[in-house]
C-alpha cells in the first residue's frame, strides 16, 4: 500500500516553523531524516491530501507537487526509504527485482518499473494509466513484439485491475501475456477499518501519533479505498454494542454517522464507496495468477458486542489465505 518513493516540490507553504517552505524536486518519502522527531511532522504536512471541489477528486494539497519519478526504471521501487550511505531500512521490491535479474532479466531491456503516487490510488490516477499504456506499447515494440507480463503487489494489484478495465480487449490480446497479482488488496483490508474507526495508527510507534501525522494518514484516499469491498465480503465486518451486524456496504454510512469521515475525508469516502467499496471486482480479461502471501490470521473486522459500547472491541480475524485454501480441500 505504501510503495513507491515520492518526490516533492513545495512553494511558499507554511506548516511548522522547523519545516522548509520552499524546495524543488526533493525526495521526501521516505528521506531518512524525515523520520526524526519532529521532522516527521513536515513529511506529514507535505503528504496530506485535499479534496479538489473543481475536479471532484482528491489531490495533493495546495502549494505542493508530489510525484513518483523514474517511470519505466526500477530505482524508486527497490526500497521505500532513500537510504543512508547506501544502507536501507525499508525494502520494497528489491528481492523480487534481484530474483528476476538472477533469471536473466535486464533493467531497461525487458524489465521495467511503473511507480505511482500510492496516496491517491485508486481514486485519482492523474494520467498514470495513460502513461502505463504507452510504456507497455514501448516494451512490446523494443522486445520484438513480445507480449508483456504485469506484476503488482498489494495495492499495485488494484492498479493493474483498474488499468485492465480502461483498455480494449483487442489491445489486451495484442500487448498483454499475463497478470501476476501478489496479495492484491482490492477486497479491502481489516487494518484500514481499524485505523479509520479509531483514528489511531496502532502499527506505528506512539511518537508518530501527532495530530499532524494522524491528519495526514486519514486524508489518504488509499486508506478509505481499502475499506471492505461489499461484493467480495459477505460476512459481517463489524458487530455493534447491541449485537447488530454491519456488513461491508453499511460501513461507509456508519463512518459518517459516527463522525469518522468529515470535511474533505467525507468527500473521499463518498468517492471510494462509489468507485471501490460498492464496485464489482471485474476480471482483467488477461490470464491472471494470484499469489497469496499470508499464512497468518489476518484482521478482518471489529466486534463491540462484548463491551456494550463503541470503545473496546474484540478483533475479528480471518483464517488467512493458506488456511482458507487448505480447508477447501
Amino acid at each position: 500500500m505504501f510503495g513507491s518513493e515520492l518526490m516533492g516540490s513545495i512553494t511558499d507553504l507554511s506548516t511548522h516553523w522547523y519545516c522548509s517552505k520552499n524546495f524543488k524536486d526533493h525526495l521526501i518519502y521516505v528521506k531518512d531524516t524525515m523520520l526524526i522527531p519532529p521532522l516527521f511532522n513536515c513529511l506529514a504536512s507535505w503528504l496530506t491530501v485535499e479534496w479538489n471541489y473543481t475536479s471532484g477528486l482528491p489531490c495533493s494539497r495546495n502549494r505542493t507537487q508530489i510525484y513518483a519519478k523514474d517511470f519505466g526504471g526500477l530505482s524508486e521501487i527497490k526500497y521505500i526509504d532513500g537510504g543512508v550511505f547506501g544502507k536501507h531500512i525499508m525494502a520494497d521490491l528489491i528481492y523480487v527485482i534481484n530474483k528476476l535479474e538472477e533469471e536473466g532479466y535486464i533493467e531497461g531491456l525487458d524489465l521495467f518499473g511503473a511507480p505511482y503516487d500510492w496516496r491517491l490510488m485508486p481514486l485519482n490516477f492523474n494520467g498514470y494509466l495513460e502513461d502505463l499504456k504507452v510504456l507497455i506499447e514501448k516494451v512490446y515494440s523494443q522486445t520484438g513484439n513480445q507480449k508483456v507480463a504485469l506484476y503488482g503487489i498489494s495495492g499495485g494489484g488494484n492498479v493493474i485491475q483498474k488499468f485492465c478495465q480502461t483498455v480494449a480487449q483487442e489491445w489486451k490480446d495484442k500487448y498483454l501475456r499475463q497478470v501476476l497479482l501478489h496479495g492484491p488488496s482490492y477486497g479491502g483490508a481489516g487494518e484500514a477499518l481499524n485505523v479509520l474507526w479509531f483514528q489511531n495508527i496502532g502499527f506505528l510507534p506512539s511518537i508518530f501519533n501527532t495530530q499532524t501525522f494522524r491528519n495526514m494518514v486519514f486524508s489518504i484516499p488509499t486508506f478509505w479505498s481499502h475499506l471492505h469491498n461489499a461484493k467480495s465480503n459477505t460476512a459481517p465486518v463489524l458487530v455493534g454494542p447491541d449485537g447488530h451486524n454491519y456488513f461491508a456496504q453499511d460501513i461507509p454510512q456508519l463512518m459518517i454517522d459516527y463522525g469518522k469521515a468529515v470535511g474533505d475525508n467525507h468527500q473521499t469516502l463518498n468517492l471510494a464507496t462509489k468507485e471501490v467499496i460498492m464496485h464489482d471486482i471485474e476480471p482483467t480479461g488477461v490470464p491472471t495468477y494470484i499469489l497469496f502471501n499470508s499464512v497468518l490470521e489476518t484482521v478482518y473486522g471489529l466486534n463491540f458486542s462484548g463491551s456494550g459500547n463503541w470503545s473496546i472491541p474484540e478483533v475479528i480475524y480471518s483464517l488467512g489465505d493458506w488456511k482458507k485454501l487448505r480447508n477447501k480441500k
